[in-house]
């Protein structure tokens, strides 16, 4: 008897520990369904950058416009010679303009240069010269490892270029199959397409390639995120432009442009993907294009665009538009920039800029559940009286005036994503401010996903069908699937990766929190979970019982229970 009982707790306590570790993995599996991440926005607060236009008459201009409603620190180093040139603080609802001091880029050569930008909360950051177009940087945390080269040569602009800005990387180029004429030099060693060019950059490097050719068609990866600047000039005119580009994480298949007064009609539009197989919808006021990509993923559009330029694909791709703004003296200034795609606008800006031009305008594209949250300081009227509907549910608000401090910032309760830009001109200069995207990893899967935001404009098919990010957080079927936001647009606080798109949807985690849940779906979940504990636990009696009938070691054990407890007769 007494062995029998010494074998018998061994039983039990193996078993019972047994149950308990089964029952906490399953409550830890529920758990999770129940919450959604929720993760911070790619936050701006470091940046990286080079001024290939300088030069001491015409320096670049530094514009810097706190994300915040409080004072902001900022720091910019001299790479070059690991200088501060600059630590100020921005007043809270102001932003800082200053004057760059002059940093020749050395081409060709691998070396430690640029700037270096940090401040204590977000900020956007824009560098632009005198004669040459303004760009938008963006933060480090949205460099990315993988780039195809986007750029437009014309007999304007026959030289471009390519900076490459990075951290301890080992990097690889593949010049494109067009690259035929000439050659590249790097560190005093000359290539030309076919083998990669493979080179690593030091802490803070830096790399600048130029030619008289067209670097279209590029591929760039890296093994550490990387910034990519791209660019073309002329020698003889001084003129040139320079825009940073997304990798190609970051692509997306919807594009919409605003034209205005001030731009001239004919536009550049250039497209880049990654499949020939890719299907093209170009499409302005009045004329709709269908197109494919034919020799090479990449296809050049000369456009007389009205209203706006739209873009939809099958695939992922990256838009670029050339174009022109009038100044008060009439004369035009060429610029470039890439489209944001739709996937990545944003919910929340804050613009200010204490500018010497003598005529400041706005153009938004936003959702007209968001036109009370964003407030303007404009002149008379609505600022969006007369909006212009346009498809996927936006409105085009173009023209809207500014006055002094030509600010533009958005209420804390918008939950709709939107886009735009600031346009500036005096008598001899015109630059367009583009009012920043979210920078975040997309990609082309279908992952059917259940969670109680859809997806939270995660740049995935969240539904497989085929669409991503389709619905708004409405409680209504927008696409009449059957189903209620299960694929819906950024409507809240994302974070940007280093790693693949895949990869980080994957394995990404950030501190839970509950987005939306009711007490009875909680009620429900803790219902399931004691359900799913006791049908474990009755799964490993029942395994337990089958086990130690067929064990002639157990049974001597069981009979001697057996006549001590008559009761456990009925197992």
């Amino acid at each position: 008897m007494k062995r029998g009982w010494k074998t018998r707790d061994r039983f039990t306590t193996q078993t019972w520990n047994n149950l308990l570790i089964g029952a906490a993995i399953i409550v830890c599996l529920l758990n999770n369904t129940v919450h959604t991440v929720q993760v911070s926005d790619t936050k701006g607060t470091r940046f990286v950058f080079s001024t290939p236009f300088c030069s001491e008459t015409s320096p670049a201009k530094l514009l810097v416009i706190p994300q915040t409603t409080i004072a902001v620190n900022v720091t910019i180093v001299n790479l070059e010679d690991n200088n501060t040139v600059l630590s100020t603080t921005i007043a809270a609802d102001d932003s800082l303009q200053y004057n760059l001091p002059c940093t020749t880029v050395k081409w060709e050569s691998i070396l430690t240069s640029g700037f270096f930008l940090t401040s204590t909360e977000e900020v956007n950051v824009y560098v632009h010269n005198d004669n040459n177009d303004n760009c938008m940087v963006f933060p480090e945390d949205t460099a990315g490892t993988n780039y195809m080269i986007t750029n437009i040569v014309t007999t304007i602009l026959p030289e471009s270029f390519i900076i490459i800005h990075g951290n301890d990387s080992q990097v690889s180029l593949t010049l494109p199959d067009t690259f035929v004429s000439s050659t590249l030099t790097i560190s005093g060693v000359q290539y030309s397409t076919g083998s990669p060019v493979i080179f690593t950059l030091p802490e803070h490097g830096m790399l600048g390639l130029n030619c008289s050719c067209d670097l279209t068609g590029a591929i760039i990866n890296s093994s550490r995120p990387i910034s990519v600047f791209v660019g073309s000039y002329s020698d003889s005119t001084s003129v040139g432009v320079m825009e940073q580009i997304l990798p190609t994480s970051s692509w997306g298949k919807r594009y919409l442009y605003s034209m205005s007064a001030w731009l001239h009609s004919n536009v550049t539009l250039i497209i880049s993907g990654s499949s020939m197989n890719t299907m093209l919808s170009i499409e302005t006021k009045g004329s709709l294009t269908s197109s494919t990509f034919t020799n090479s993923p990449y296809l050049t559009i000369q456009l007389v665009a009205n209203d706006f330029i739209s873009v939809e694909a099958n695939e992922t791709i990256l838009c670029a538009v050339m174009y022109q703004i009038r100044d008060l003296s009439n004369t035009y200034h060429l610029t470039m920039k890439f489209v944001p795609p739709l996937e990545l606008y944003h919910i929340s800006l804050m613009f200010s800029l204490s500018s010497p031009a003598d005529d400041i305008y706005s153009n938004i594209i936003a959702h007209s559940d968001s036109f009370e949250y964003i407030t303007f300081e404009h002149k008379n009227g609505d600022p969006f009286n007369g909006a212009m509907t346009f498809y996927w549910g936006f409105y085009l608000c173009q023209s809207v005036y500014l006055t002094s401090p030509n600010t533009i910032r958005t209420n804390n309760l918008n939950t709709s994503p939107f886009i735009g830009s600031v346009i500036t001109r005096s008598s001899n200069s015109a630059y367009e401010y583009s009012l920043g995207m979210r920078i975040a990893n997309l990609y082309d899967a279908c992952v059917e996903t259940r969670t109680a935001n859809g997806g939270n404009g995660d740049g995935i098919d969240n539904d497989c069908d085929n669409k991503i990010d389709e619905e708004k957080l409405n409680n209504v079927d927008d696409d009449n699937d059957g189903l209620v936001d299960e694929d819906v647009l950024y409507f809240g606080k994302l974070t940007n990766t280093r790693v693949d798109a895949w990869s980080y949807h994957q394995t990404h985690k950030e501190e839970e929190k509950v987005f939306s849940t009711s007490l009875l779906s909680v009620i429900l979940s803790i219902v399931v979970a004691l359900t799913s504990v006791g049908v474990f636990i009755a799964g490993m009696l029942i395994a337990e019982r089958i086990r130690r009938s067929g064990s002639t070691r157990i049974t001597p054990i069981y009979l001697e229970q057996q006549q001590q407890e008559p009761i456990l007769q009925r197992y």
